[in-house]
């Protein structure tokens, strides 16, 4: 029995294809058909963008990510859309309204 590929995701199916293409499987009939719906999609290169999350820092993953070959984005720490001032605003109004809760557009007034 046959599972019909199109119930995997886009991704799926390419390292699907991926994995038999290395393994030497070859056909004519999908690789026409891969390139014509995907374009030059497949042959793209791989670009790793990470934080300095500790897993991304471990010796093994930065090892593997050399032995790939793959190329590291460097960022900056913060995004500069999101400043600290997006954390805290209104700091001073949310002080007044600590004990106030709003239940049905009736506020109430607690201790």
């Amino acid at each position: 029995m046959t599972t019909p590929l199109s119930m995997y995701t886009k991704e799926e199916q390419r390292a699907v294809f991926r994995f038999l293409r290395k393994m030497g499987v070859r056909s004519t009939v999908q690789d026409t058909a891969i390139r014509t719906k995907r374009g030059t999609l497949l042959l793209k290169k791989l670009l790793l963008l990470h934080d300095d999350a500790h897993p991304h820092t471990a010796a093994h993953t930065v090892e593997t990510i050399n032995q790939l070959g793959l190329e590291v984005l460097e960022h900056p720490a913060y995004s500069p859309d999101l400043v600290p001032s997006d954390y805290h605003i209104s700091g001073s109004l949310k002080d007044g309204l600590r004990g106030i809760r709003q239940f049905k557009h009736i506020f109430i007034k607690f201790g």
